[in-house]
C-alpha cells in the first residue's frame, strides 16, 4: 500500500514538472518597456533623419511587432529574445545618429574657422 501511495506522489510530482515547463517563461513585459523606450530615445537622437540610423531604427521596430506576435502566441522566451535585438539595434541607431550629428557639427565647426 505505501508503495502505490510512492507510485501516486511521483507521478504527481512529474506531472506538476511537466506542467511548470510546457507553462514556459513569463511575460517579457520589461523587456517590452525596455525596447520601446530605447526606440523612443533613439528617435529623439534623430535616428530618424540619419539613413543608416534609420535603418536600425525600423530594424528595432519590426522586431519588437514580430516580439509582440510571439508574446501572443505564448512563445515568451522568442519574444524575449527578440526584444533584446529591439534594444541593441535602437541602441545602434542611437550612436549612429549622434556620430552623424557630431560629424556635421564638426563640419560647421570647420567652415566657420
Amino acid at each position: 500500500m505505501s508503495q502505490v501511495k510512492f507510485m501516486g506522489g511521483l507521478c504527481a510530482a512529474v506531472s506538476l514538472s511537466l506542467v511548470a515547463a510546457c507553462a514556459g517563461a513569463p511575460p517579457p513585459k520589461d523587456r517590452m518597456a525596455w525596447a520601446e523606450a530605447t526606440v523612443h530615445e533613439a528617435k529623439a537622437a534623430g535616428a530618424e533623419d540619419v539613413p543608416s540610423a534609420n535603418t536600425q531604427l525600423e530594424r528595432a521596430r519590426d522586431e519588437i511587432r514580430r516580439a509582440r506576435a510571439l508574446s501572443a502566441k505564448n512563445e515568451n522566451e522568442q519574444a524575449e529574445s527578440m526584444l533584446r535585438r529591439a534594444a541593441t539595434d535602437a541602441q545602434l541607431a542611437i550612436a549612429l545618429a549622434r556620430e552623424a550629428h557630431a560629424q556635421q557639427e564638426l563640419s560647421q565647426a570647420r567652415r566657420t574657422e
